[in-house]
């Protein structure tokens, strides 16, 4: 069946400026439109320019070369001038010129199939789109980049793509647009098999084109309708809609698009059996084909004349057309060798699907018995999975529900808490009411803290940041003495976006001051969060001789470790690195000889919101 065709995103013309360049530019494109062979004429006038930077000249002559080359489908001349031509502007700092000049040499290379380099040239002119904010110029690239995925059968890919370009064109009201993208999404619904989402959103794109009375876009809509009705089984319908296509056509003038309804027409008739018909028609087809050079619809409609016979009964014809078709093959793949391989592959594919055929009657009785015995063997099988599975989850929840209540305990550490309390009582009773108070108001911001941070599983680097200034705040009202605290990171300027584990640090710092003696030690703390690589390491140090056990702090960092890896599935890109929680490492801090602190390291996955 002859392919369905999406509508393409077409790049603006270059920024223009007044005078003899802004007749010049106007020249060239009338002439490349129009074809009247003075282009290369034109384009040398250029280097005759004078006012203009010499080397923006050069991209501009590079760049009508390039145009010139893709108006008569010289593709390899045309990657050749775009890329000259994407170099000067790109020293030029020529950031619209630049846009334009990558977006066409996508479409180029999706023409020839190179479709790595097309998404890469794709991607390059959507960076420069999103900096500039051109809306438009987002979305027209986000359908072209869709296309490409479409035609790489990367159909997830191409419909997030043709979404996001909607999105734009809704939101600039972009009606014509906005009909190209339905009939897009149209036939990757239809590829897939999703007929009744296909069919909505052709009629979606059919409605506004003929309220915007655009008839031939239309007539492109109704071939894919007649082609979609014809998949589906429904072949009346089929032959309706690709006749009011085929009147439009006519009236337009629009030989090559008459030769594919021709084309999608006739295998409609042949699917309902009215074989005189389809010959007919592919015989009207393959005149028009040849006229204008139209080699998929030319091969198409050969090849479908073979089978037609064929199904028909006509084995003299079906011979005769077979033959024709192997000589008119050889002919244009002696003449065409770059189309060869997508003809080979077309018929090996043929041939693939009518062994497979074979085959399938051979065995049909073999496969039924046989698949009963497989049926119910599956279906035991799959109970047991499925039992085994949903008792692991159970054990697994159960595991995840008693850590998470272990680590939601250490963060409102009920021992600490009193002896916080305590020590404002102290105040109190010595009748320092004035620390009492000051006491209070740190604790009180220090709590109030902890409970929106222990609310959520993750919270941002500068939460976690605020939390380690309100607590060192409130010590050193506790303690009356001076707290020296560093924190350094090379994501701190982006610490909104980088995710920790809420009240990371919590556990490490409240044991610094257990049985610690801060009158005789300036306490000082050293905190570290360093990206590396797709690790987030986070190092804390102290010179405080406390009385830290280090199998407290290990089973704090294991309940750490297997509380991320349930929640893996909340959202966070960098989920897939939880792998990345690496052991918690204690020491002792010595000076010439002599305990002075100790230091906690252990790493994180680098997770960003």
């Amino acid at each position: 069946m002859t392919a369905l065709f999406p509508f393409w995103g077409i790049a603006g013309t270059l920024g223009i400026q007044k005078g003899s360049y802004d007749d010049l530019q106007s020249r060239i494109y009338e002439s490349i439109e129009h074809q009247t062979g003075n282009t290369r004429e034109l384009i040398s006038e250029f280097k005759r320019l004078g006012g203009f930077d010499a080397d923006l000249l050069l991209g501009m002559a590079y760049y009508f070369k390039a145009e010139l080359n893709y108006s008569e489908a010289a593709w390899n001349e045309a990657i050749e001038n775009y890329s000259a031509a994407i170099r000067y502007f790109d020293s030029l700092n020529e950031t619209g010129r630049l846009a334009i000049t990558y977006n066409n040499l996508g479409l180029v290379y999706s023409f020839i199939g190179e479709y790595d380099n097309s998404l890469d040239a794709y991607s390059k002119a959507l960076a420069l789109e999103l900096d500039m904010g051109d809306q438009t110029a987002i979305a027209e690239t986000y359908q072209n980049m869709a296309n490409v995925f479409s035609a790489g059968e990367n159909y997830d890919k191409a419909l997030e793509f043709h979404q996001k370009a909607l999105d734009v064109f809704l939101q600039e009201r972009n009606d014509i647009r906005i009909a190209a993208t339905y009939n897009n999404l149209a036939t990757i619904f239809a590829r897939t098999q999703k007929y009744d989402e296909a069919s909505q959103n052709y009629l979606n794109a059919l409605s506004t084109y003929r309220k915007l009375g655009m008839e031939h876009e239309e007539s492109i809509v109704l071939c894919n309708i007649g082609s979609l009705k014809t998949r589906e089984g429904s072949y009346n319908e089929a032959v309706i809609y690709l006749e009011r296509a085929l009147v439009i056509l006519k009236a337009r003038v629009d030989r090559i698009g008459e030769a594919r309804a021709y084309s999608l027409l006739a295998d409609t008739y042949a699917k309902r059996n009215d074989h005189q018909h389809a010959i007919f028609l592919h015989r009207k087809a393959l005149n028009i084909a040849t006229t204008y050079n139209l080699n998929d619809v030319y091969i198409d409609s050969k090849f479908s004349l073979y089978t037609t016979h064929k199904n028909a009964g006509n084995w003299e014809k079906a011979l005769a057309a077979y033959e024709n078709y192997i000589k008119s093959r050889d002919q244009l793949l002696k003449e065409n060798p770059a189309f060869a391989g997508g003809v080979l592959d077309k018929e090996l594919e043929h041939r693939i699907i009518e062994r497979d055929r074979m085959l399938q009657r051979a065995q049909l009785r073999e496969r039924i018995l046989f698949g009963l015995f497989v049926f119910v063997g599956v279906l035991a099988f799959l109970a047991f999975i499925i039992a085994t599975y949903r008792r692991r989850i159970i054990r697994s929840q159960n595991e995840y529900e008693k850590v998470r209540s272990k680590l939601l305990k250490e963060k409102f550490n009920a021992t600490a808490v009193i002896d916080y309390l305590n020590s404002i009582r102290d105040e109190m009773i010595k009748g320092d009411n004035q620390n009492a108070v000051s006491q209070l108001d740190g604790f009180s911001n220090m709590m109030q803290i902890m409970m929106e941070n222990s609310c959520q599983q993750f919270i941002s680097l500068r939460k976690e940041i605020e939390f380690l200034r309100s607590f060192l705040d409130f010590q050193k009202e506790r303690y009356n003495c001076d707290i020296e605290c560093n924190i350094e990171s090379n994501v701190i300027h982006n610490a909104d976006q980088v995710m920790v584990p809420s009240m990371l640090t919590q556990s490490f710092i409240e044991h610094a001051f257990v049985n610690s003696d801060c009158a005789e030690t300036k306490p000082t703390l050293n905190f570290a969060f360093m990206r590396r690589g797709n690790v987030l390491d986070v190092i804390i140090e102290n010179n405080l001789n406390s009385s830290a056990e280090s199998a407290i702090l290990e089973e704090r960092h294991r309940n750490l470790g297997i509380s991320m890896v349930h929640h893996k599935s909340s959202g966070y890109k960098m989920h897939r690195l939880l792998n990345h929680l690496g052991p918690l490492h204690t020491e002792v801090r010595t000076v010439g000889g002599r305990e002075a602190g100790h230091r906690v390291r252990f790493s994180l996955p680098f997770m960003v919101n």
